[in-house]
């Protein structure tokens, strides 16, 4: 996974983002706190949390938690501020020492994936390969009955098959020209197959799709984008 690109694109990223697509994180939001509650609800505890590449960005109330760690690439920016139950921690998902490392202090009842899959390619794509280790090592840190949270902008397999055509050249045009990072958008089938193929069920969960939806700076309308928001949620059998 790469580090280019980072939180420089807006003086505050978390807030910014946020109100580039609103309706997109009070769907979210929604979705969470239903099932933080339902959590309680059933065990008389409050759920650990572990928000994987967020930069800060918590669609859900805090205060329905017993304690949020998150899992970033870049250290924490300066003008973020957390709650006191939250923990900031600099690693990659797909690294074995920052698993070990997680693994000795929490198992996790939710895992949130909010917009994170497609940057998991690098230089030379390898999505599928690094897919799979984001959600063996996700596995490993359950408990329980945990669950493991995906909000992603999924595309159709078409597309995915001229990315991965194009994507030496659309990538030397995100990180020279856009100064962003690597990019390669994800199908449905491919997310549910490799959570299957990594020993876990998974659940399709109804998403209201937003009106408009921020790609770097600009807000793109649904109607026109090739893609939608899909809410899949996975746990072991």
């Amino acid at each position: 996974m790469t580090k280019s690109g980072s939180f420089e694109f807006f003086n505050n990223y978390s807030s910014s983002v946020k109100k580039l697509q609103p309706e997109l994180y009070d769907e979210i939001e929604k979705i969470l706190n239903n099932e933080f509650n339902s959590f309680f609800e059933t065990n008389k505890r409050k759920p650990v949390v572990l928000d994987i590449g967020s930069a800060g960005i918590l669609p859900y109330d805090v205060n329905f938690t017993e304690k949020i760690v998150i899992l970033d690439l870049f250290d924490k920016p300066e003008y973020l501020q957390l709650s006191a139950s939250s923990e900031w921690i600099t690693g990659d998902i797909l690294s074995d020492n920052v698993i070990s490392e997680l693994i000795k202090n929490d198992r996790f009842d939710f895992i949130i994936m909010s917009s994170l899959l497609h940057h998991l390619c690098n230089e030379n794509n390898n999505l599928m390969k690094n897919l799979k280790i984001c959600f063996f090592h996700s596995q490993s840190l359950l408990s329980k009955n945990g669950k493991i949270c995906i909000f992603e902008s999924t595309c159709s397999k078409w597309i995915t098959k001229f990315e991965d055509f194009f994507y030496p050249l659309y990538s030397w045009i995100l990180l020279k020209v856009l100064k962003f990072t690597y990019v390669r958008m994800l199908s449905v089938d491919e997310i549910v197959t490799t959570l299957k193929d990594t020993g876990l069920q998974t659940e399709w969960i109804p998403f209201k799709q937003p009106r408009y939806i921020a790609q770097m700076y600009w807000r793109i309308p649904t109607k026109i984008y090739p893609l939608k928001i899909s809410a899949i949620f996975a746990y072991e059998y």
